[in-house]
């Protein structure tokens, strides 16, 4: 009897492991189909989006010369940001689609982290006063050099920035803080973290693990007028990987969000 028991167990488990085996590997495939849809949707996309933004911006010089009214330039302007918006999306997934393919490299070039991250977080300064929001760029050292892929960490920064305005309200709080302190290695490393916080919607603390997951978004209802794609983080963090750092996040519903990256740039 007891023999029959754990047969009957054993069997039970291989039935399980072989269904999570073939739950996993559907998952991988619709993952993989939702990839290369969007991939080549993509593809498709890029052509007109670039004929469209050369005679918007043509018509914004003209609106401009003539002296049209506000409300024609507003609209040029309207239309122009909702191109960029859309070039961005479809680059994104061209991108993520290159990293999960391994065929994204580094290109390294011997910079000032600190000068390259303060202009990326410059370009959100004029947004941040559109919504009120008190905007601080706060850093250790004030200058730190070493070999960087300057591209990526544009993308690194830009996604995580867009993020918190993207969840924090008017008359809100974001910052971009760097803590940069040589390591005593032999390979001359020097350690940099960097902070992006906001006291925005938060996270709740069971989707924490999801974030990074690929077409995942956070399901709130205050946070549904700003759905994205979902795939915004899970291409930051790719391409923080891919220059050797780790991605952490930290949460509270209603508090805000710190986004954190470490990573040691190569020395001499």
């Amino acid at each position: 009897m007891f023999a029959r028991h754990l047969t009957l167990k054993q069997v039970q488990l291989k039935n399980s492991l072989r269904l999570e085996h073939i739950l996993r590997e559907k998952e991988t495939e619709i993952h993989e189909l939702k990839t290369r849809f969007f991939t080549n949707i993509s593809h498709e996309f890029r052509t007109p989006l670039t004929l469209l933004s050369g005679p918007i911006n043509k018509l914004i010089s003209m609106t401009k010369e003539n002296n049209w009214t506000e409300d024609v330039l507003s609209y040029f302007n309207l239309m122009q940001r909702n191109i960029k918006r859309l070039s961005d999306l479809t680059n994104q997934l061209l991108d993520l689609r290159k990293l999960e393919s391994r065929n994204m490299k580094l290109e390294i070039y011997k910079a000032n982290a600190i000068n390259v991250i303060r202009n990326i977080a410059a370009g959100f300064s004029d947004l941040a006063k559109r919504k009120n929001i008190s905007y601080h760029f706060i850093t250790t050292h004030e200058k730190l050099e070493g070999w960087i892929d300057s591209d990526k960490l544009e993308k690194i920064i830009v996604n995580l920035l867009s993020n918190a305005f993207k969840f924090t309200e008017v008359n809100g709080e974001i910052s971009v803080e760097i803590n940069a302190d040589a390591f005593s290695t032999n390979t001359n490393g020097k350690y940099i973290e960097i902070l992006v916080k906001d006291n925005g919607a938060g996270i709740p603390e069971e989707e924490l693990n999801n974030i990074f997951d690929h077409f995942y978004q956070v399901d709130k209802t205050n946070t549904r007028k700003t759905e994205g794609t979902g795939i915004g983080l899970v291409m930051t963090k790719r391409l923080v990987e891919l220059m050797g750092g780790v991605l952490t996040v930290e949460s509270v519903v209603g508090r805000g969000s710190i986004f954190s990256i470490e990573m040691t740039l190569t020395g001499e």
